[in-house]
C-alpha cells in the first residue's frame, strides 16, 4: 500500500497520517508505543477502578458527558478490586467477578452508539472476554457505522 505526503483533516481516514514506513512492516497486527510522538498524543483510557458492574457504567456515563478527550472515547470494561474487597471475598477472582457481572454490562455495551458523536464510543476494552460474548456484540456495533 503505498501513501505518499497525506495529511489527515479531522474528517479523513487517520490512518492515512500514520508515517510512510509504517505502511511496509509485513504484520497483520502492529503494536505501537502509547506516546509515539510522530503518530499521536495519548488517548485517556477511561475505566471506573470498581468492582461491580453498576459503579463501572455509572463512571463511564459520567464521563461520556465530559465529552471526548483528544476525539476518542474509550470504555475500559475492566472490573477491579483493592486488598478490603479480596480479603473479604476469597474465592472471587477478577475472572468470576466480570462474569458476575456481565448481565449488566452487556446490556449497557448493547445500548452503545459507535461513531463520532459527541456521545459515542470509539474503543471498547474489557478483561476475559473468551467466555462472554463481548466480541460480537463489538461487531454488531461496529456493523452501525
Amino acid at each position: 500500500m503505498e501513501r505518499i505526503g497525506v495529511t489527515a483533516t479531522s474528517e479523513e481516514d487517520w490512518m492515512s497520517s500514520l508515517p510512510e514506513k509504517l505502511w511496509d512492516v509485513p504484520l497483520t497486527n502492529l503494536s505501537i508505543p502509547v506516546r509515539h510522538k510522530e503518530l499521536w498524543p495519548a488517548i485517556p483510557y477511561l475505566w471506573a477502578n470498581k468492582p461491580n458492574a453498576e459503579e463501572l457504567i455509572q463512571y463511564l456515563e459520567w464521563q461520556k458527558k465530559l465529552g471526548r478527550p483528544e476525539g476518542f472515547f474509550i470504555a475500559g470494561l475492566n472490573l477491579t478490586t483493592d486488598r478490603c474487597f479480596i480479603g473479604s471475598h476469597p474465592r472471587m477472582s477478577l475472572r468470576t467477578l466480570t462474569v458476575e457481572n456481565w448481565d449488566c454490562v452487556r446490556r449497557w455495551l448493547e445500548d452503545q452508539k459507535p461513531g463520532a458523536a459527541s456521545s459515542s464510543m470509539n474503543i471498547i476494552a474489557g478483561d476475559f472476554i473468551g467466555p462472554i460474548p463481548f466480541c460480537s456484540i463489538v461487531i454488531a456495533l461496529n456493523r452501525l457505522l
